[in-house]
């Protein structure tokens, strides 16, 4: 990997694109963070129930009208996280609802590894599974792609269901 990268710094070209990549300047100014913005506005507006389930992309004209400085694309739809998304859309107590679930979910994965003996390996793929998911999440919006949450949730699901059957047997 350094036979590879010292030569690119070493040309000037990557030199000055690989610092500007690490500026402070440019990353405060990255659509992203001004999509994140435009949906921590939209929830401190509306706190409690939020502007309602998908509707961000219908007030995001309304607002990048208010705030030109936070205007990226027009046609643009998601915030790019899917946390700001919810709480944005379903204000404070969607929101926290909504992280309850997936918590729940990693917890139960966690307690699954814990005290299973047979689907230690499943469970702990599943455990680094949760913990990108949920991290990717700040920065995608994966919890709302249908085909992966389903993925998702059948995997825990099956080893739920493996474990109380696991339970039974001992019982």
């Amino acid at each position: 990997m350094p036979a590879f990268i010292l030569p690119l710094i070493a040309h000037p070209f990557t030199r000055k694109r690989f610092i500007t990549l690490l500026s402070i300047e440019k990353i405060t100014k990255d659509a992203r963070f001004k999509l994140w913005k435009t949906a921590y506005l939209m929830f401190k507006e509306h706190f409690v129930l939020g502007v309602g389930h998908g509707n961000y992309r219908y007030f995001y004209d309304d607002y990048i009208k208010r705030f030109p400085e936070l205007f990226v694309r027009k046609d643009l739809w998601s915030p790019h996280n899917s946390f700001l998304k919810m709480f944005a859309e379903m204000g404070i107590f969607g929101g926290l609802n909504f992280i309850f679930i997936y918590i729940m979910l990693f917890y139960l994965v966690i307690v699954v590894y814990n005290k299973t003996r047979d689907y230690k390996v499943i469970a702990l793929s599943l455990i680094g599974f949760w913990v990108s998911y949920l991290f990717q999440n700040n920065f995608n919006n994966l919890m709302f792609i249908p085909q992966l949450n389903v993925f998702a949730w059948l995997l825990t699901a099956l080893l739920y269901k493996a474990y109380v059957l696991e339970a039974e047997e001992e019982f």
